[in-house]
């Protein structure tokens, strides 16, 4: 069985269709996304997402009707998340640190404006994900609050106080002041 039957048996919820299509896709998926991105965390966080979204989503592939394939959405779902995340806020963090905070919450509240829907990463433990929400949900509050160019102007701050390592992209994007 192809992958695009196998997605197509995963949106009637056969789990064994959808074991199948992960043990064939995931070794490439997780070779590509760390060739993107060097932070394990974020590939592990990524892989579950796109295998969650794909359980809840395979009924929406639309497959070869209109000329894609089930690799091609597969990787699409994975990507378009990873993108986000480092890419919205690239991070600053020194070598070594392995703390969670400012671009952390950053990274959550950039996908989940990109997405349209506020989500802490997949992966993160518990406590943290408690943590994450408390801190990001008021900002997500106030920055989906804005006007459209109020909250293109916020991101843009945001995102150059990533770029250039002198400010905390989270509290720009609050509405504080980069550092």
């Amino acid at each position: 069985m192809d992958e695009e039957r196998l997605v197509r048996q995963v949106a009637k919820g056969d789990r064994a269709a959808f074991e199948e299509l992960y043990r064939r896709t995931s070794p490439w998926m997780v070779v590509r996304l760390r060739r993107r991105c060097v932070d394990e965390q974020i590939v592990a966080e990524v892989m579950q997402e796109t295998y969650l979204a794909v359980w809840r989503a395979a009924g929406a592939f639309a497959g070869t009707a209109v000329g894609g394939t089930a690799t091609g959405w597969l990787w699409t779902i994975a990507f378009t998340r990873a993108l986000i995340a480092k890419a919205m806020v690239p991070g600053c963090t020194p070598v070594g640190w392995s703390g969670f905070g400012g671009d952390e919450y950053a990274q959550t509240v950039a996908a989940g404006w990109v997405l349209g829907d506020l989500k802490p990463f997949r992966g993160t433990p518990a406590r943290m994900r408690r943590e994450a929400e408390s801190e990001t949900r008021p900002v997500w509050k106030k920055l989906k609050a804005l006007p459209r160019s109020g909250q293109l102007a916020r991101i843009s701050a945001m995102r150059a106080a990533a770029l250039s390592c002198e400010g905390d992209p989270f509290d720009v994007l609050s509405g504080g002041a980069s550092r």
